[in-house]
């Protein structure tokens, strides 16, 4: 599966606010890494570092494949969602992002650098098909929980592409547990253990790091009980680590459950973990008044 690709306007010139305000009415997505303009990955693998060389090469690579790219343009707080027509070097006053140059991905454009602000590097969406959302009309794109990556420029894996296809063509996410980003299928879970589960309360995390357990609660009448659970939106190979993951904690956990989708189960089961299909616990959730409603706000369904 291709995996979103990503580019941020965090770092260096492309920060700057005006640029920002004309790229993003423009359609277009920067990187800076210098003021050479060409989009030759070695060129920057050898004069800065291998993270520079990745990123040029993410930015060819969207154009190259069409690759459906979101940009975030994180002084001004909005994203574009696209697909890329070409690759181009935009020469920059101090204040004005100059005419594109248009040029084949890892090509090179003729101008002296030294003539201007600022070089970029730069990708130009297909304006026709080209959506703006704003943190009010797509939430879930902004949602800090998301990880939104570091780099400027790579593929965004944490998110489901699904999501991204939803916001693009403008339709409502799918009532479904894969449409769930990390933290709401953590809370889901949360949630499903609590409606299964007599008197489940979730607790502090008593010393297990986040990247261990999920979740870590107590149940029973005297609160007696340590229940631990991990979870997952899928991959066969995740999944199956997450299991081991849990399967340390059996000797002093009363209850560990997994939770993923249903054709990612691991092949081999473990008899001290429960195995719960996140299909069935948003099934769960979805019979019982309150959580149905959590639901709908989940997946901004009217």
């Amino acid at each position: 599966m291709t995996h979103p690709k990503w580019l941020n306007h965090a770092d260096g010139p492309v920060t700057k606010f005006q640029y920002n305000e004309q790229a993003y009415e423009k359609g277009y997505g920067l990187l800076h890494w210098g003021d050479k303009p060409t989009l030759e990955p070695d060129y920057y693998g050898e004069e800065w570092y291998w993270k520079a060389k990745s990123e040029i090469n993410s930015l060819n690579e969207a154009v190259e494949k069409n690759i459906l790219t979101l940009a975030y343009y994180n002084p001004i707080g909005r994203m574009a969602i696209g697909k890329p027509e070409a690759t181009c070097i935009i020469p920059a006053t101090k204040e004005k992002l100059l005419e594109p140059i248009e040029i084949e991905p890892y090509g090179e454009a003729d101008l002296n650098p030294q003539d201007y602000q600022n070089v970029f590097k730069a990708l130009r969406f297909d304006q026709e098909r080209l959506i703006r959302v704003t943190p009010k009309e797509a939430p879930i794109l902004f949602d800090p929980d998301l990880h939104i990556p570091h780099w400027a420029a790579c593929n965004w894996k944490q998110i489901e592409r699904e999501i991204v296809e939803s916001v693009y063509q403008q339709e409502p996410l799918p009532y479904e547990a894969s449409s769930l980003t990390p933290t709401k299928l953590e809370i889901c879970a949360e949630e499903y253990l609590r409606l299964t589960l007599s008197s489940f309360r979730r607790v502090s995390k008593l010393g297990v790091e986040q990247k261990d357990v999920d979740v870590i609660g107590h149940t029973g009448l005297n609160q007696d009980k340590l229940i631990m659970a991990e979870m997952t939106q899928g991959g066969n190979d995740k999944t199956a680590e997450r299991q081991k993951r849990l399967e340390k904690y059996a000797d002093v956990s009363d209850a560990l459950f997994l939770f993923a989708p249903r054709e990612s189960k691991p092949s081999e089961s473990v008899e001290d973990v429960t195995f719960v299909a996140t299909e069935e616990m948003f099934d769960e959730l979805d019979g019982n008044k309150r959580t149905s409603r959590m639901l709908d706000k989940m997946l901004m369904q009217n």
